[in-house]
């Protein structure tokens, strides 16, 4: 990825997101905020049939990105993250799902760290293990919970030890209401990793890899349309 968001990126978006963009100190994240932002209003303006531009969101009292009802249409779900060097975007059917991407940055993880994390359960789980696997696994767990906690609205304050994977796809929620979740979890590539949530009986996600010429290729295309 080039250092600074491409242009072509930066027409999709609206004044808000071009000024937040525009206010992060590093490159890199203004890169990867712009590149996911743009992707959401690419991905769901596919998915309803309608120019990116024409698109309006707001945040929930949790910090939720909200889709804006548009001209009485039902409206999909959706979710998105990023990283460094890598964005993740999720469109569904009405209702709730929620992505999240990572980069294994790290050589190692501490006890601290893995409470922090996961929770009390899951980090008395992985403390045994040798530091490599340990870290493997925490960023596994770590993205399938914070996929969950997104599909729940709740973001960071949906206590992660609350969050318990039942089987590798299925994760569960507990409190006084208890919840299920379908998970698919994907390497995209040797350093990040990718968790999606999503209803039970929710079919096999449609998964697309772009790289930053078929992204901006995406953006001009769609700018020309409208």
């Amino acid at each position: 990825m080039s250092a600074e968001p491409d242009q072509s990126w930066l027409v999709l978006l609206d004044d808000v997101e071009r000024m937040r963009c525009a206010r992060m100190f590093r490159p890199a994240d203004r890169q990867a905020y712009a590149a996911a932002h743009a992707l959401r209003r690419l991905a769901l303006a596919s998915a309803m049939g309608v120019a990116p531009n024409a698109l309006h969101f707001q945040v929930s009292a949790q910090g939720a990105p909200q889709l804006l009802p548009h001209a009485d249409m039902t409206l999909p779900s959706f979710s998105l993250s990023h990283t460094h060097n890598a964005v993740a975007v999720a469109v569904g059917p009405p209702g709730t799902i929620g992505v999240d991407i990572e980069e294994n940055d790290r050589t190692e993880i501490s006890d601290a760290m893995l409470r922090h994390g996961l929770g009390e359960t899951d980090a008395a789980a992985l403390s045994p293990l040798p530091m490599p696997e340990r870290v493997e696994r925490f960023f596994d767990l770590w993205t399938v919970k914070e996929a969950v906690s997104k599909a729940e609205g709740l973001g960071r304050s949906l206590g992660f030890g609350r969050i318990h994977l039942a089987q590798p796809d299925h994760a569960v929620v507990s409190g006084a209401t208890v919840r299920h979740w379908k998970i698919w979890r994907m390497r995209p590539d040797q350093r990040h990793f990718l968790a999606l949530a999503a209803a039970l009986g929710t079919v096999e996600p449609e998964i697309q890899r772009l790289d930053v010429a078929r992204l901006s290729a995406w953006c001009a295309e769609k700018s020309a349309m409208y």
